[in-house]
């Protein structure tokens, strides 16, 4: 019963191939998955921590700008509450530009502190009270450092994400090459076996030599 040797082996054969087929769709869908949360990763990391600390940069600029104004010697009381003023509405502007990224908890937390810091240091500078908006200013200078030691927490964080996704995308790019290696060398025999057969099933008349 050769015959169903062979059946058997091209059923075998065919469902290897499909095995092929889905392993290949799998990883696919896999990649594709991997790819989009990468993407979104490093989107994290560019928008809610880089970008991030460039505002908290330019906060810090602020409120030293606004302690050198209140410091000064050289400038009249009204002018120093004018530019006080001017360069809180600047941190104010920051402050909305901050809150529509992403925000931890911590982060959260902390920022809210620093917002309401600024506020009750653009209130007293709008009083006139430049001494005391000078103390909200420093205080608000202190929660900035916090805030920047969060983005660099998270954007390790991020990066860890990122390698462990690419990781996990090598391995099972190589686990599916070994896999189909497998498969291949296995339809490749059942072939032979199955040619095997083809030439057995007419065997020479040994009368024609």
């Amino acid at each position: 019963m050769k015959w169903t040797y062979s059946i058997r082996n091209k059923t075998t054969a065919a469902a290897l191939l499909l095995t092929v087929f889905l392993i290949v769709l799998f990883n696919n869908l896999k990649e594709r998955k991997n790819s989009v949360k990468i993407s979104e990763t490093i989107h994290s990391i560019f928008q809610d921590r880089l970008v991030v600390e460039s505002y908290i940069f330019q906060h810090a600029e602020h409120l030293h700008l606004i302690e050198r104004i209140i410091d000064s010697e050289n400038i009249e009381h009204a002018d120093k509450q004018q530019q006080v003023e001017a360069a809180f509405q600047q941190i104010m502007v920051l402050n909305e530009s901050y809150l529509e990224t992403v925000l931890t908890e911590e982060e959260e937390r902390v920022f809210g502190g620093f917002n309401d810091l600024s506020k009750k240091m653009g209130a007293k500078a709008a009083q006139g009270d430049l001494t005391a908006a000078k103390a909200y200013a420093k205080e608000a200078a202190l929660s900035l450092k916090t805030l920047s030691s969060i983005q660099v927490t998270e954007g390790a964080s991020l990066m860890t994400d990122a390698k462990a996704l690419f990781s996990a995308s090598t391995l099972s790019s190589q686990l599916e090459s070994a896999i189909l290696l497998v498969i291949a060398l296995i339809i490749q025999a059942l072939i032979f076996a199955s040619s095997t057969l083809k030439v057995n099933r007419h065997p020479q008349n040994p009368i024609l030599n």
